[in-house]
C-alpha cells in the first residue's frame, strides 16, 4: 500500500522492485559530511596499524579478522566498539598484545587518523556508513562482499572487497597494501574522490 519505499542499497531495491513489479522501492544511499574534509596521504609508520569499528555481534565478523591479524607479524589491530561479545573476542584475542580494544569512541576523526587501513569483516553489510568515514579520513578500505559495500567499493579502485569469511583473501589484501605505497595511494585517493 505504499507508494514509495527507500532503501540503502541496491541489492534491496532489486528484490522489491522484483517482488512487487514496480519501482517503488528507490535506493537512497547514507551520506556524510565532507566539508572541512581534505585528502591526505598518510605514510606507514613503524608499524602498520587496522582498523575496524562497530557493534560486537556476529554478522560483523571481527572474529575473523582477529584471526587475520593473529597470524601476521609487525601489524596491530584496532578495535573499536563494543557489544554482547565482547569477552569472547577479548578471550580470542589474549595473548596477542598488538590487538587493542578501544571502547565506544567519540572521536572518529582521531581514530581513523591513527590507522593506516580500515577492514570491514561483515557477514552481513547493508551499507556500511563507516566505510564512508574511513575514505572521507583518506584511509584505503578493505571490505567483504556484502551488499551495502559492494554498492560502494569498485574493486582495487577505491577499495579492496574480499569474499565473506575468506581469511586468505583478508591477509593477503592487508600485505598488499603495506607493501604496495603507490596502490594504497591511488585507493585512498579514488576513495576520497568518490565521494
Amino acid at each position: 500500500s505504499f507508494n514509495k519505499v527507500f532503501t540503502v542499497n541496491t541489492n534491496t531495491k532489486d528484490i522489491i522492485n522484483n517482488i512487487y513489479g514496480s519501482d517503488k522501492a528507490v535506493c537512497l544511499p547514507n551520506s556524510i559530511d565532507l566539508r572541512n574534509k581534505k585528502y591526505l596521504f598518510k605514510q606507514i609508520n613503524n608499524k602498520l596499524v587496522v582498523g575496524t569499528i562497530g557493534r560486537f555481534v556476529e554478522k560483523k565478523g571481527f572474529f575473523q579478522l582477529i584471526n587475520v591479524i593473529k597470524s601476521m607479524d609487525n601489524i596491530e589491530l584496532h578495535i573499536a566498539g563494543d557489544g554482547p561479545l565482547l569477552n569472547k573476542l577479548k578471550d580470542n584475542a589474549k595473548g596477542h598484545q598488538n590487538i587493542k580494544f578501544l571502547g565506544w569512541i567519540k572521536n572518529k576523526e582521531s581514530f581513523f587518523r591513527n590507522i593506516d587501513i580500515f577492514c570491514c569483516p561483515s557477514k552481513i553489510e547493508p551499507f556500511g556508513l563507516v566505510i564512508l568515514e574511513a575514505m572521507s579520513n583518506s584511509v584505503p578500505v578493505i571490505s567483504t562482499k556484502c551488499k551495502g559495500p559492494m554498492d560502494i567499493i569498485d574493486n582495487m579502485k577505491n577499495g579492496i572487497l574480499v569474499n565473506i569469511d575468506n581469511y586468505e583473501e583478508m591477509k593477503n589484501s592487508i600485505i598488499l597494501l603495506k607493501r604496495n605505497k603507490n596502490l594504497r595511494k591511488k585507493i585512498s585517493k579514488n576513495a576520497f574522490d568518490t565521494l
